[in-house]
């Protein structure tokens, strides 16, 4: 696991973070998003954004999205947080018609700061883990992946296709995969990164903000397109 470890940035920031806004302008989705539950969010904006095996590891109460059997198909990569480029994947469809119960009332997006695909892991003994960015879902097994590097921006522009993350409503299995495509972050996001939260309506913002405590002054905003409403 993590044990040891330590955040450190990548040397080729100034060139990463030419080609991660480059990419994200070109698709007008300016931060990167992570999917879950409203329940979760006083956790997250405490402590920061942790992946699911250190979530386990370190027994961290926290309510889960994904059935087990997609947990299982993404393997170690359950060791990296997984972000989103655009919100209406395949990955919220599932969880809002069949999510064992949880509703959209249930579910949020944090906004996350693009910088943070510079974030690598150091670990005790001195290994070094990057981020990475996929073509794809990384439950399916057809998924690329690539290793975040100062050739950032021919990455995304090379394997990772523009026009279907811009395509809100195809569901064919190529778009289902491909505008799943994920930035997978080592370890866990620190709070100053997670910019702000999304919800469907004004009841799920009442609730962010119950969740969050009075005193929080995270930004929870109410958006209807980053979500299938009419499921």
């Amino acid at each position: 696991m993590y044990e040891g470890a330590r955040l450190i940035h990548n040397p080729d920031e100034e060139k990463i973070l030419e080609g991660a806004r480059s990419f994200t302008a070109q698709i007008k989705s300016y931060y990167f998003l992570h999917l879950t539950q409203i329940s979760n969010l006083s956790s997250i904006f405490k402590n920061g954004l942790f992946c699911r095996a250190t979530l386990l590891h370190d027994k961290r109460p926290f309510r889960n999205l994904a059935k087990n059997e997609i947990i299982m198909r993404r393997g170690k990569w359950d060791r990296f947080v997984p972000l989103f480029f655009v919100p209406r994947t395949a990955m919220l469809h599932h969880v809002q018609n069949d999510g064992d119960g949880v509703g959209i009332d249930e579910i949020c997006f944090i906004n996350i700061e693009v910088p943070v695909i510079c974030q690598r892991v150091e670990m005790g003994d001195g290994t070094k883990v990057p981020s990475y960015v996929t073509d794809g879902n990384a439950a399916s097994a057809a998924t690329r992946y690539f290793e975040v590097t100062a050739e950032l921006k021919s990455t995304l522009h090379n394997n990772i296709d523009k026009e279907i993350l811009l395509t809100p409503n195809c569901y064919s299995r190529t778009w289902r995969r491909r505008h799943a495509a994920e930035i997978l972050i080592p370890w866990k996001i620190e709070s100053p990164y997670l910019k702000s939260v999304v919800v469907f309506n004004r009841d799920c913002r009442n609730k962010a903000k119950s969740v969050l405590g009075k005193n929080s002054e995270v930004i929870v905003k109410e958006e209807k397109d980053y979500f299938f409403s009419d499921l």
